[in-house]
């Protein structure tokens, strides 16, 4: 007897906004993927320390959401601190919707070592509605 495997595939709604997804970068020979999605409400930035350089000290990172306007940075949120140790990080997402259709949303990540900036970086855009 043959038994037959029925598997749906839910989709979902396409988001009103658009853009998102990851830069991986390197700089310093720190290896960032600097990340961005939404569901059309929130962007949600967060990065991936997918290889921290060797060093010494103290090291934070830190993101912030920046908002440009036809390529200019116009707004931009308050930094979020975290450790530097290789994995996934977030922030607490930023509400787009409503927002004009002109503005971009890019998540910076950087990391300084004993206060010096070694790695600056921003990740692809997302767009409002």
């Amino acid at each position: 007897m043959l038994a037959t495997i029925v598997s749906s595939v839910v989709m979902a709604n396409p988001a009103q906004a658009s853009g998102g997804g990851c830069n991986d970068i390197t700089q310093n020979n720190w290896h960032i993927g600097v990340c961005s999605g939404d569901d059309g409400v929130h962007m949600y930035p967060d990065y991936y320390i997918n290889a921290a350089a060797p060093y010494s000290g103290t090291c934070v990172s830190r993101s912030r959401v920046d908002v440009y306007q036809y390529q200019r940075l116009v707004e931009y949120t308050g930094w979020a601190t975290a450790g530097c140790a290789n994995g996934h990080y977030t922030r607490p997402s930023v509400k787009i919707q409503g927002r004009s259709s002109s503005l971009e949303f890019r998540t910076r990540v950087q990391i300084s070592v004993n206060g010096r900036t070694v790695y600056n970086a921003l990740g692809p855009a997302t767009k409002c509605c």
